[in-house]
């Protein structure tokens, strides 16, 4: 036990960790246009890493990605989430298409992965961005969401570490265990009632227990999903700019899983917050 407190992972995670809350949180209360050019850099970052996994960060198929993130960003910034949704979708169709017909050296499989990768990155950075807009209260809505996830995320690497016992998923993620599982559910429950408690939210406790259960399964199941993205591409980390964690992608994975979630919950329970 105290070997496994005292290992230099742990601390590097820690310390990683400690250093990019404040940046998440500041990012997100700093209103536009600071926000709208954190999430630009966020959908450059994921965008370049998720092209990475397919070995296409330095191709034509590269631009494309590009233009197709980057423009769906600056349409919701200035016309409105329907106005980005709509181009998104078309976008990304159309790339999946001249893809697979002029055939610009790329596999059916990663074509389609290249589809939906700009959704996968896209659709979260919208939503963030359409919470913040539209409610009054969505700074601390997206912020709740994000306590949720975190303490979901060290709950699970903590407890599951630390009790061991049988796998979650051992051909995707060899390394997840249910006693993390459910600790991670618990101390994302406790982080929701804490958060709801410091924004003044008005949803019933039942209520926000399972809103924060349902949250920090679909999370999970967004590790898993790229987990097994990287397993497809026979890599084990999308990146190496966050020590202890790896890349953006393998530090945003539950989050861009729940954000298009939460802003479908605030579409239509917003009396909550």
């Amino acid at each position: 036990m105290l070997s496994y407190f005292s290992s230099k992972n742990l601390w590097i995670r820690f310390l990683s960790g400690v250093l990019l809350a404040p940046l998440g949180i500041l990012g997100v209360v700093s209103g536009s246009p600071w926000t709208h050019i954190m999430l630009m850099v966020l959908g450059v970052g994921l965008g370049y890493e998720w092209l990475r996994l397919l070995n296409h960060q330095r191709s034509k198929t590269a631009v494309l990605f590009f233009i197709g993130i980057l423009g769906a960003l600056c349409l919701g910034w200035g016309f409105g989430i329907r106005v980005a949704l709509v181009f998104l979708l078309v976008f990304s169709v159309t790339g999946y298409y001249s893809l697979t017909r002029l055939r610009m050296n790329i596999s059916a499989t990663k074509a389609m992965l290249f589809f939906w990768g700009l959704l996968y990155i896209g659709l979260p950075l919208l939503t963030i961005m359409w919470v913040l807009k539209s409610q009054v209260s969505g700074t601390y809505i997206i912020l709740w969401g994000l306590f949720i996830i975190w303490a979901n995320d060290i709950g699970a690497y903590l407890i599951g570490s630390t009790l061991q016992g049988p796998k979650l998923c051992p051909a995707i993620s060899p390394k997840k265990t249910w006693s993390g599982f459910v600790g991670g559910l618990i101390c994302g429950v406790l982080a929701a009632h804490l958060a709801a408690t410091l924004f003044h939210f008005e949803g019933g406790w039942l209520f926000l227990s399972l809103l924060s259960l349902g949250l920090g399964i679909i999370g999970t199941l967004g590790d898993l999903a790229e987990s097994s993205v990287k397993r497809r591409c026979n890599l084990k980390d999308s990146g190496s700019i966050i020590p202890g964690h790896g890349g953006l992608l393998d530090r945003l994975d539950s989050t861009l899983f729940v954000m298009p979630v939460l802003a479908l919950i605030v579409r239509f329970f917003s009396g909550l917050f």
